[in-house]
C-alpha cells in the first residue's frame, strides 16, 4: 500500500524498491526499475512500518540509604509490637510465678524465629486495639500483619519439629503455648485452641513425660499450662492426662511448701472433671430401668460425698489459715465455688438421689455461691493482673445457675470487658448463656448448658 507524505509530515520519505533498499542503491527507472530490469528481480515497494507503541518502565537508581531506611521502619515497628507484647503478658499472668518466666523466654526470642513471630503477632494484635497505633492506606494494618507472623510462625514452628531434639527445646514448647493464646484472642469458638491444647503443647509434654530437673522456663510453663489445661478438661467434660498417677506425683512435686490455696483447687478441678465424665458414662451405660436399684449408682454417690466433703475442707482451712486474701487466693475462692455448683448440678440431671442429700442444694444455697462468684470477679478482672480467661468456667456456672435479672446482667458486664481486654472466647460463654437464659424463660426451669461452651 502506497505510503502518502503531507508537507508537514516528519516520516522519511520511502521512494526506493525492496531489492534497491536492500542493496542500498539509487532506485532509478519508474517501475520496474533498472537494477530490477537488469537483475530480473520483482520490484516491489517497500513495506510501511507498522505502528506500535513501545511502554518503557524506567526506574531510578536505589538507592543505598532507601534500603537502611526500610530496615530501620521495621525495626521500629517490631519494637513497637514487643512494648505491646510485653505489656499485654504483664496483665496476663496465669502464675503467680509467670513475670519471671516471660523475661527468661524473652532471651529465647531472639535466637527462635517461631517464638520472635509469635510475640510480633501477639504485638500487633494488641497493638490494633489500642487508639495510640494506628494505619495507614498505604501500610498494612496491625491486624493484617499480626495474623502475618502467626501464619509464618506456624511454619517456622513446623520446620522446627523436623529437628531431632525439638520436643526437648523450651522455645518449641512456648511457640506452641503461645500459639494457644493468640487464638484466645482471636478465634470465638475455643475450637483451635483447644486442638492446639491436645495436639500442641499437651502432646509435647506427655511424649517428653514428667521431667525430673525441668529447667526454670520449662517448669513456669508446665504450671500455666495446668491451669489453662484443667479449665479446658472441665468446660469441655473431657479427660486430661493431668488426672493420671504418674502426672498427678508430678504435680505434687512441684508443688511450694506449703502448698498454694490455688494449686490445691487445681487438683480438685482435675478430679472433679475426671470424675463428671465418669460419672455420665457409668450412668448412661445403665438401663434406665434399672438405675434405680443398681449398686453403682450408691457407689457413684459416695464418690460424689467425698469429693464434696474434700472441697468443703479446702474451704473451711484456707478461710481460717488465710491473714490476707490476694488475688491468686480470691480467684481460688471463685473456682471453689464454681465447683460447687458443678459438681452439684450433675447430680440434680438424673432421679433417684435421695432428697436429703449432702449433694442437693438449696435455692439459698445455690443463691449465695453465685453472688459470691460474682463479687469476686470484678476486682480480679480489673485490679490484678490475673487474665480474664480464667473467669469463664467461674462465670459460666454462675451464669447457668442464677435467675437474677441483676446477676444476669453483672455477668455480661463482665464477659464484656474479659472480651475488651482480649480475650474473644469470651462472647462464646455470653452467647451460650444467653441461650439458656432465653430456654429458662420460656419453660421457667433451669436446663444443662452443653458440654462445649468455648
Amino acid at each position: 500500500m502506497k505510503r502518502f507524505v503531507g508537507p508537514l509530515d516528519k516520516r522519511r520519505r520511502i521512494s526506493r524498491c525492496q531489492p534497491c533498499a536492500k542493496r542500498r542503491i539509487k532506485c532509478e527507472g519508474g517501475s520496474p526499475c533498472q537494477h530490477c530490469v537488469r537483475t530480473n528481480k520483482t520490484c516491489e515497494p517497500q513495506s510501511p512500518v507498522p505502528h506500535e507503541i513501545q511502554f518503557v518502565a524506567e526506574q531510578s537508581p536505589r538507592h543505598p540509604s532507601d534500603t537502611r531506611i526500610s530496615v530501620q521502619i521495621h525495626a521500629v515497628r517490631d519494637a513497637v509490637y514487643l512494648d505491646h507484647f510485653v505489656t499485654f503478658i504483664q496483665r496476663c499472668q496465669f502464675t503467680a510465678g509467670f513475670a519471671s518466666a516471660t523475661i527468661d523466654m524473652l532471651r529465647c526470642m531472639n535466637t527462635s524465629q517461631p517464638l520472635h513471630n509469635l510475640t510480633m503477632a501477639i504485638g500487633a494484635l494488641e497493638a490494633s486495639r489500642r487508639s495510640s497505633v494506628r494505619s495507614d492506606p498505604l501500610h498494612d494494618s496491625p491486624q493484617f500483619i499480626a495474623f502475618g507472623f502467626y501464619g509464618r510462625s506456624i511454619q517456622a514452628l513446623n520446620h522446627r519439629l523436623e529437628t531431632r531434639d525439638a520436643l526437648h527445646r523450651d522455645d518449641v514448647l512456648w511457640s506452641t503455648f503461645l500459639i494457644g493464646l493468640f487464638e484466645l484472642m482471636t478465634e470465638a469458638s475455643g475450637e483451635q485452641w483447644a486442638t492446639h491444647m491436645v495436639h500442641g503443647t499437651s502432646m509435647i509434654f506427655q511424649m517428653t513425660g514428667p521431667t525430673k530437673r525441668p529447667s526454670a522456663l520449662r517448669e513456669q510453663l508446665f504450671l500455666a499450662f495446668r491451669v489453662l489445661e484443667t479449665h479446658r478438661a472441665i468446660l469441655y467434660g473431657e479427660q486430661t492426662f493431668l488426672s493420671r498417677d504418674v502426672w498427678t506425683q508430678y504435680q505434687e512435686s512441684m508443688a511450694s511448701k506449703p502448698p498454694e490455696p490455688g494449686g490445691l483447687v487445681l487438683e480438685l478441678m482435675i478430679r472433679i472433671s475426671s470424675f463428671a465424665k465418669r460419672f455420665f458414662d457409668s450412668i448412661e451405660a445403665i438401663p434406665d430401668s434399672l438405675r434405680s436399684m443398681h449398686p453403682k449408682m450408691d457407689a457413684l454417690a459416695n464418690e460424689g460425698v467425698t469429693l464434696l466433703q474434700h472441697l468443703k475442707a479446702w474451704h473451711d482451712n484456707t478461710i481460717v489459715d488465710s491473714d490476707d486474701q490476694n488475688a491468686y487466693l480470691n480467684l481460688a475462692l471463685a473456682n471453689y465455688h464454681a465447683l460447687v455448683l458443678f459438681h452439684c448440678r450433675n447430680f440434680a440431671f438424673y432421679p433417684g438421689w435421695n432428697e436429703d442429700s449432702n449433694l442437693r442444694l438449696t435455692r439459698a444455697e445455690i443463691d449465695q455461691h453465685v453472688d459470691v462468684i460474682i463479687l469476686l470477679a470484678g476486682p480480679i478482672l480489673e485490679l490484678s493482673t490475673i487474665p480474664g480467661v480464667l473467669l469463664l468456667f467461674p462465670l459460666r456456672m454462675a451464669g447457668a445457675n442464677t435467675t437474677s435479672a441483676d446477676g444476669k446482667k453483672r455477668i455480661r458486664a463482665i464477659l464484656s470487658r474479659i472480651y475488651q481486654k482480649g480475650f474473644v472466647v469470651s462472647d462464646r460463654i455470653k452467647v451460650d448463656l444467653e441461650r439458656c437464659w432465653e430456654y429458662q424463660s420460656r419453660h421457667e426451669c433451669q436446663v444443662q448448658l452443653p458440654d462445649i461452651v468455648i
